[in-house]
């Protein structure tokens, strides 16, 4: 099966290679990793990073181009050197100078054992299966066979994992990170789920980790939601324990979980370990700097604690708990905290799971003190009906009161004391608010504070959301933020939805975003979508994202698209090859027959080999029959050898057989072989 298989984590130089040559690697060292342990004392946990980024997307012998891995390599060389990784970068190379590529870095870096090495490939993949029943996976160079056709001159031309677990096992440096992204089999590691939390103790231990961004069943998008997760990953938001340190199964988990959601399954990463008991012990890792303390000289024993590093030891002493009440107590004391945000989205997801946990007995009083009976809301009659299966009494036959009082203990409260204080309130709330309801006790919350005040009350939003109400609560929030309300809050948003109210749900976002919306709201839609909804939902896109979203909706399409239809859906950037990618990605939708004015309006702007591709593609739709006038449109200005493939696949369906005159008007800029070549055709199709 066909198709991308990405990402290594390893550490290179920042020297740039081509596909024809051996990397140059570069010789300056690159920075040492040191943090400082919970004793105070200084650790060095890398003498140096290193990292070789592979990207293939020229293929030349049958293999689909990849216009993505252009930009995957250069944005993960940048989130690489943030990292404090000297990156080399490898381009378009063939199975050999990959070979070549590997071994020279691992010479140059990987002799000492206190570096880190990272490597990540960007390209196809392709796993084959061997006659005894194993299966082996294969990265993809760029001049190998398609398998189909020739599988012996793909095997020459693709890199096995074999190879890869040789590198692996050849590395000295301690801790080597390998990513893939692409379609995959043939594991040469263990799946491995627990996420450490010591990480001295795990850096101290040999490790050799892989992640790959699919199995061999899926097949990954050109557009690699991977490489975008993987980047903002490693800019913190895959710090899933809130240490500032990153770790290669934390990166991992994060992937698996976000990567399968985005992609609604499409793709399941897997991550693991090396199949080696000296080589599976340790652990990979990043520094995130989101909240890791700052590296300092241990204080005094006698000394007292500095406010910040009294912040991190009650942190530290609430941060592993299942009681919610300490989260509750830590923000009491520090709504505004290195550790706050993180303490919120704890406390929401345990009162949950845990609703009415009692309080802490060590817990600060302030915790509780500020959670009073008159800011809590009791359940709805409706709601106590339901759940004593009679009718209701007492306190809980009273309706619900008005959010005015509410409002009003909230009215001098903003960023993350209003936060905080809805937090407290959330638990006592009853079901029966309106997004008017929830919109007001936002209220001028802006930025990050608004999208924690929305999670904060996620449990008291009411479903069935209109795109227009989601719009009015989300208010004052970036594109970012955004997405990330939608992605927890798409089972509240009311199906099906129009084009309109996909557009209404982007708000602001333009450009990869808004393929990334409509990922999260694809099985919104309804079964058909016009043209003009189609376009509609594609507008402010660059060609490569346009053609990424409209694979997403290609089951929303007309069942049967004509040549206007498909000129305004690629729109006018779509030139050249894109023209042929579309045209391949509606072939289902294409009618039975198209006119010789509809496939030469289709082929402009395109060069000989791509309008060759495009006629051989749309060569079931011609007419049954072709005039010698019809055979020159579609040839267009095609000389010499691609003049002649044309006519080996034309000049059957002349009908009648051209005259002597027809005849020299095709052959009129061939000669030589080429001109004898295409008269034996003509004399064959006379006979």
């Amino acid at each position: 099966m066909q198709g991308r298989l990405i990402t290594w984590v390893g550490v290179l130089t920042a020297a740039v290679v081509t596909a024809s040559s051996p990397p140059a690697l570069g010789a300056t060292e690159s920075p040492g990793v040191v943090i400082r342990a919970k004793s105070g004392q200084q650790v060095t946990l890398y003498k140096g990073s290193y990292a070789l980024v592979i990207g293939v997307s020229e293929y030349v012998r049958g293999w689909p181009r990849l216009n993505g891995v252009k930009e995957d390599v250069p944005a993960v060389t940048a989130a690489l050197e943030r990292q404090g990784f000297q990156v080399t970068v490898a381009s378009d190379p063939t199975r050999d100078e990959m070979d070549r590529a590997f071994r020279t870095f691992i010479a140059k870096y990987g002799r000492d054992e206190d570096n880190r090495l990272l490597f990540y490939f960007a390209g196809h993949g392709h796993t084959v299966e061997r006659g005894y029943g194993a299966v082996m996976g294969y990265l993809v160079g760029r001049e190998a066979a398609n398998p189909n056709v020739d599988e012996s001159a793909f095997l020459e031309g693709a890199l096995s994992m074999q190879n890869i677990e040789v590198y692996a096992r050849s590395i000295d440096a301690k801790h080597a990170l390998f990513l893939l992204d692409a379609c995959f089999a043939g594991s040469v590691f263990d799946a491995t789920r627990a996420i450490p939390h010591v990480i001295r103790e795990k850096t101290g231990w040999p490790v050799r980790q892989f992640i790959t961004s699919g199995t061999a069943e899926q097949e990954v998008p050109d557009r690699s939601i991977f490489r975008d997760l993987f980047i903002r990953a490693l800019d913190g938001e895959g710090d899933l324990d809130g240490d500032g340190y990153l770790t290669g199964t934390e990166l991992g988990h994060y992937l698996e979980t976000n990567v399968t959601n985005y992609s609604r399954r499409a793709q399941t990463p897997q991550y693991g370990k090396l199949r080696d008991p000296l080589l599976d012990r340790g652990d990979f890792v990043f520094v995130t700097g989101k909240a890791a303390p700052p590296l300092a000289k241990a204080p005094a024993a006698a000394s007292a604690p500095a406010a910040t590093d009294r912040e991190t030891v009650f942190w530290q002493s609430v941060r592993d708990s299942d009681n919610p009440a300490l989260y509750r107590a830590y923000l009491e004391q520090y709504p505004a905290g290195v550790y706050a945000p993180i303490a919120r989205v704890r406390l929401h997801a345990l009162e949950s799971i845990h609703p009415g946990t009692p309080e802490a007995p060590q817990a600060v009083e302030a915790a509780t003190r500020t959670s009073t009976d008159s800011t809590r809301i009791p359940p709805s009659p409706k709601a106590a009906t339901k759940e004593t299966g009679g009718a209701a009494t007492g306190d809980a036959a009273r309706p619900t009161p008005s959010i005015k009082p509410l409002l009003e203990k909230l009215a001098t409260l903003s960023g993350d004391a209003r936060v905080s204080r809805l937090s407290e309130i959330v638990p006592g709330m009853g079901p029966g608010l309106t997004a008017s309801d929830v919109a007001a006790l936002l209220g001028n919350l802006t930025g990050s504070h608004r999208g924690q005040a929305l999670q904060v009350l996620d449990p008291v939003i009411p479903n069935s959301l209109k795109p227009s109400e989601f719009s009015m609560l989300a208010g004052n929030v970036d594109t970012r933020i955004r997405y990330e309300l939608l992605r927890s809050m798409r089972s509240k948003i009311g199906a099906p939805l129009t084009a309109d109210g996909i557009v209404e749900l982007y708000g602001p976002a333009v450009g990869g975003w808004r393929l990334d919306f409509l990922n999260l709201f694809a099985g919104h839609l309804p079964d058909r979508l016009s043209i003009e909804g189609v376009t509609t939902l594609v507008e402010t896109t660059d060609i490569r994202v346009r053609y990424d979203m409209l694979k997403v909706l290609a089951p929303q399409l007309p069942r049967t698209l004509g040549r206007k239809d498909l000129l305004t859906l690629w729109g006018r950037d779509a030139t050249g090859g894109w023209r042929r990618d579309f045209l391949n990605l509606f072939a289902g939708h294409l009618p039975d027959r198209l006119s010789i004015e509809d496939i030469t309006t289709l082929v402009e702007t395109t060069d000989v080999r791509v309008r060759y591709d495009i006629t051989r593609t749309l060569a079931g739709r011609l007419p049954k029959t072709l005039s010698v006038a019809d055979v020159e449109a579609l040839i267009g200005p095609a000389t010499g050898g691609w003049r002649l493939s044309f006519l080996r696949d034309l000049a059957q369906k002349i009908s009648p057989p051209p005259t002597q005159n027809g005849i020299e008007t095709l052959l009129a800029s061939l000669s030589g072989r080429e001109r004898t070549a295409a008269q034996e055709l003509f004399r064959t199709s006379a006979k």
